[in-house]
């Protein structure tokens, strides 16, 4: 049998934690456990600053357990720019220089949680007075497992094993750079037979701070009248961009929902539009006292044949039976005519 080299160890230890940290997490039964207030959040400090908070937690069980505040570190995953999850890992490993959790100051008492009830569990987060300027990321997870001993319950019948987690981020006040970027901005396809127009938006955060950009998508017709305006990361759970990551947003025009299995000509009909559409992008972010925008513009078109050519169709046919009518009409006038005259 070899011995693990001591570094293999401690990455295999760590992965293990986080996989651990974030299957607690996700884990379906854990709204069911508990749940926590707020589920996020974000302070801004001086170097040297400590503050007081709590977390709430609710247990939802019909019996009391236990939860312990562990201390972590997240960071974004890479290639993680769609779906957000954080990414844990051990409150003592350094590595981006954005870590939090060594700043907590949390109770080692686990408490105990009756049936239907409320807690706080306290926190604190100490500032060192040396702390790098910018965005620390850090995470208070709470796991719960059954009571040591409680009077009356069967604690062979109780397998607790629940998890969630609250994400805080804090912004250090000195030299911190507000500084993001749009690396992609258009529709997914140039040429469109009807709506929706889907569009992508992928902003790059060359800053060191943590960013939660809002904004909007005009799109105007080729006429140049405003027909749509779509949200970009809506609230209430504004999507964040840590520093060094990137972030996609999605947005979608239409006009109707169609139902599963709509045909082409179904789906023009219902979500007609017709030319060149131009879309222009407004974001907003950076700090309360220092706004930035970003600004990106891309054009598509609607052609929508199918529709069209029954457009076309039917005012070709009522032309025609225009036609014939007024025809008709002329030469009934005609006989009449005649008939007067050999009269």
């Amino acid at each position: 049998m070899t011995n693990a080299h001591p570094l293999e160890l401690k990455r295999n230890v760590a992965l293990g934690f986080a996989a651990l940290a974030l299957a607690l997490l996700l884990s379906p039964k854990a709204s069911q456990a508990m749940t926590i207030s707020p589920p996020t959040l974000d302070f801004t400090l001086n170097p040297g600053d400590v503050i007081a908070d709590v977390v709430q937690v609710f247990n939802e069980e019909g019996i009391p357990f236990k939860v312990t505040p562990v201390p972590v570190n997240f960071f974004a995953p890479e290639g993680g720019d769609s779906d957000g999850s954080p990414e844990f890992y051990d409150a003592k490993e350094v590595r981006n220089g954005y870590e939090l959790a060594p700043w907590f100051v949390l109770s080692e008492t686990p408490v105990v949680i009756p049936p239907n009830e409320r807690v706080n569990v306290p926190f604190q987060i100490a500032v060192p007075e040396d702390a790098q300027p910018g965005s620390h990321f850090g995470a208070i997870q709470i796991l719960a497992s059954k009571p040591d001993e409680v009077p009356g319950m069967d604690a062979a019948s109780v397998g607790i094993d629940r998890g969630t987690t609250v994400l805080i981020f804090v912004r250090i006040a000195g030299d911190a750079k507000d500084e993001l970027r749009v690396a992609d901005f258009g529709a997914q396809s140039g040429m469109l037979s009807h709506l929706p127009a889907d569009f992508t938006v992928r902003l790059t955060n060359e800053g060191n701070t943590h960013q939660r950009p809002v904004g909007n998508i005009i799109i105007e017709s080729m006429l140049g009248r405003q027909v749509a305006t779509l949200q970009v990361n809506p609230g209430p759970q504004y999507k964040s961009i840590l520093p060094g990551t990137a972030r996609r947003f999605d947005a979608s025009w239409f006009r109707n929902r169609l139902p599963e299995g709509a045909g082409e000509y179904e789906s023009q009909l219902r979500n007609f539009a017709f030319g060149k559409y131009t879309a222009t992008l407004l974001i907003n972010y950076g700090s309360s006292s220092q706004q930035k925008n970003l600004t990106a513009v891309t054009t598509f078109w609607v052609i929508p044949w199918l529709a069209l050519a029954t457009y076309v169709g039917a005012a070709l046919l009522a032309v025609l039976v225009v036609v014939l009518i007024f025809r008709g009409y002329n030469a009934m006038l005609i006989r009449r005519y005649e008939a007067g005259r050999q009269k």
